[in-house]
């Protein structure tokens, strides 16, 4: 079988294809670069559901999501049976050679999705995320405003442990401890600018392609030009292959923070609040200005959304 597509670059799915004591799975050969490339055909094929299926966090390790998915995928027709004649989760000869179909195919294949259509498939990953920000942070509010009784007469109330990370994690992002403001006032106004944010990620014209800009030219990947309202992607808001583009969960967190700059105009935009979350800044500014810093609230919502702190974003690229 020769494969169309970068599976046909690594050896273990060439291997799958033609052997079928090579396939892959939660207990053969788990853990490789091949496992990312499986993700990547599963992450697309996802993406074309209607609904759209999760998208699964693109790394070297295959795992119970992915085998989840690989059945899943096994159900659509036409149907992969495996030798007894049942829907299993490995991928072998004849789910690789489907997967393969499943990305860009090479030497005049299937053809690659502009750049706003990309982050229009990015997106339910980032309104997962930024949906998984606003349940967690309302469940804070309400500890907050209306405090369970203590466990004792003049005991504090115990927090869950639920609203414990989140707090955890407020802090880690927007230094709510510095806050000039009470955390309920605080917390409201994070609130009010993931609300926003969530309505333009749900608006499919709000993102737009961009080949013309001082930015594309620049190689930025996504950018709002100031007071626009709109999302530019440019042609470096690609696909990680080799060493250039980005993987899922990075691009994830760029479609994810750039509608703050629209929501939060136009103190999103000011640099005195931009801070790269891996920039040491990032770790001393104050509360008021990480509010309006587009970073945190990516870098946020995955860290609620995941149960620790993660920060996909442009520094991680291969994610």
């Amino acid at each position: 079988m020769a494969f169309q597509s970068e599976f046909a670059d690594n050896a273990k799915l060439n291997a799958c294809a033609d052997n079928d004591d090579d396939h892959i799975g939660e207990k053969y050969a788990p853990k490789g670069p091949w496992v990312v490339l499986i993700k990547k055909a599963l992450n697309a094929w996802a993406a074309k559901q209607s609904p759209a299926v999760a998208q699964l966090p693109v790394n070297d390790l295959f795992g119970t999501e992915t085998g989840d998915l690989v059945a899943l995928y096994k159900t659509k027709p036409p149907q992969i049976l495996n030798f007894a004649g049942k829907i299993d989760r490995i991928v072998g000869k004849k789910t690789v050679v489907r997967l393969d179909k499943e990305l860009p195919q090479r030497g005049g294949g299937t053809a690659p999705v502009t750049m706003a259509a990309l982050a229009q498939r990015d997106r339910t990953t980032s309104i997962r995320w930024a949906q998984a920000a606003i349940g967690r942070l309302t469940a804070a509010r309400n500890f907050v405003a209306n405090p369970p009784p203590g466990p004792m007469p003049g005991f504090p109330p115990i927090m869950p442990p639920g609203v414990g990370s989140t707090f955890k994690a407020l802090e880690t992002h927007f230094h709510i401890s510095t806050a000039t403001i009470t955390q309920i006032a605080y917390i409201d106004q994070v609130l009010a600018i993931y609300g926003k944010s969530l309505a333009i990620l749900n608006s499919p014209s709000s993102f737009i392609n961009d080949t013309t800009s001082a930015e594309a030219a620049k190689g930025t990947p996504a950018h709002v030009p100031f007071g626009s309202g709109k999302v530019n992607f440019t042609p470096a808001f690609k696909e990680r292959s080799g060493t250039t583009g980005f993987g899922p969960n990075c691009r994830a967190a760029m479609v994810l923070h750039e509608p703050v700059h629209v929501a939060d105009h136009p103190a999103a935009s000011f640099q005195v609040n931009h801070e790269h979350e891996n920039s040491p800044k990032y770790a001393t500014q104050p509360a008021m200005n990480q509010l309006h810093n587009a970073h945190s609230y990516a870098s946020f919502a995955q860290h609620v959304f995941f149960g620790f702190d993660t920060r996909f974003g442009a520094g991680k690229p291969a994610f």
